[in-house]
């Protein structure tokens, strides 16, 4: 007995394994390469807010120190790994700059602004180094200007 198989003229023509396993493939990657490419660029963009920060918290330190005519300091704190911005007689949502998984602190002496000035009367330096970037980013505070050079090697 034979079986007699009719092929229809608007029969749409069979995918070979082949065929199937290279377009999953396809579909796959571009979901999968956003998210590859999205999570490098957050921690580098996490790494930029944490210096543009920092920067900017250095001046209102230095000035509520000359504003409040009372000393204002930077210190970090190792165990919690954020840097403390404290500034008298008033506690702000700025006062605590947490340091990202990729940035490593190399030097982070405690600063001292003085009032009424706003000076630093030491030649102490905060040093950063960033891993990724593989870059060392120095803060050098001026004796007696309360101005800071920023160095990236």
């Amino acid at each position: 007995m034979q079986m007699l198989i009719i092929k229809s003229k608007h029969d749409p023509p069979g995918h070979t394994l082949l065929e199937t396993l290279l377009v999953l493939f396809i579909i796959s990657s571009l979901f999968i390469f956003p998210f590859v490419s999205i999570s490098s660029w957050q921690t580098r963009l996490a790494a930029y807010q944490f210096f543009d920060q920092f920067e900017r918290r250095i001046y209102a330190t230095q000035k509520a120190a000359i504003v409040n005519q009372e000393n204002t300091t930077i210190a970090y704190d190792n165990k919690q790994a954020q840097i403390i911005f404290t500034v008298p007689q008033q506690m702000s949502s700025w006062s605590v700059l947490k340091i990202p998984k990729e940035i490593e602190v190399r030097r982070a002496p405690t600063l001292i602004f003085a009032a009424k000035t706003g000076n630093e009367s030491s030649l102490n330096a905060y040093q950063f180094y960033w891993k990724e970037e593989k870059q060392l980013i120095s803060y050098q505070f001026q004796m007696g200007s309360g101005h800071y050079l920023k160095k990236v090697e």
